[in-house]
């Protein structure tokens, strides 16, 4: 049903006049990403149609698997090796997490923070599991276990969301902004973490030159994030 769908899309958007289309998925922060480049992707391909999809990783990983998707920008939470080696992918994001806090709380004067002053907070995660496992989490990736609590939600809004409202602090990609948030500040973390790295992917041998463009787009647009010298 999924394939005789896309058979009847695409006969559709060839009698609407357009080229080419590009199925794009993301995770829950790779709309930054796209922030940074799709709309002159648009302008210099005006004759491409764009949709856009927005899942949780491991379901934005099986939709790609099953062909319902182009090219996806994904973190790496879920994807092995092989699945690498599998399908053609670009590095993008490799840099450090930063630490949202908020303006007030008195870590917020610090020009760089550490395990321990963070653990005398409560932490927003997105983790899924009881308040010990999530603890064990952070555990194994080298952060503090001593979080006075944690709380758990499903987006990145949820946790700025409660940043904002001064409930605690979360970790971000580096690339995430909060803009939109106004009691929420970015502060460095040392030593640096990195739970995930982030990837742009694609089948290997496409067809579809779109992707190719969207490729080179990116990567000269996220140039900033990767950093050669950080390793996960």
């Amino acid at each position: 049903l999924e394939q005789y769908n896309m058979t009847v899309e695409f006969v559709q958007n060839a009698a609407s006049g357009f080229q080419r289309e590009l199925r794009i998925g993301i995770g829950l922060y790779e709309q930054f990403f796209l922030s940074r480049f799709l709309s002159d992707y648009i302008k210099a391909y005006p004759k491409i149609k764009i949709s856009l999809f927005q899942f949780p990783y491991q379901q934005l990983l099986e939709q790609f698997s099953r062909g319902n998707l182009d090219i996806i920008f994904t973190s790496d939470q879920f994807i092995s090796s092989g699945t690498l080696q599998k399908y053609e992918n670009a590095l993008i994001c490799n840099k450090p997490w930063n630490v949202a806090v908020h303006k007030d709380m008195p870590i917020a004067n610090c020009q760089q923070l550490t395990n321990k002053m963070i653990g005398d907070y409560v932490l927003i995660s997105m983790h899924n599991g009881s308040v010990n496992q999530i603890r064990n989490i952070y555990k194994s990736q080298g952060v503090t276990e001593s979080f006075r609590d944690i709380i758990h939600v499903n987006s990145y809004e949820a946790k700025l969301t409660l940043v904002n409202a001064g409930v605690g602090v979360c970790f971000l990609p580096a690339f995430v902004l909060a803009k939109n948030f106004g009691n929420v500040v970015l502060k460095k973390l040392s030593p640096y973490y990195i739970p995930r790295n982030f990837y742009a992917m694609c089948e290997k041998g496409s067809l579809n030159g779109s992707i190719e463009e969207m490729f080179k787009q990116c990567l000269a647009s996220c140039k900033d994030l990767q950093d050669p010298v950080v390793q996960k």
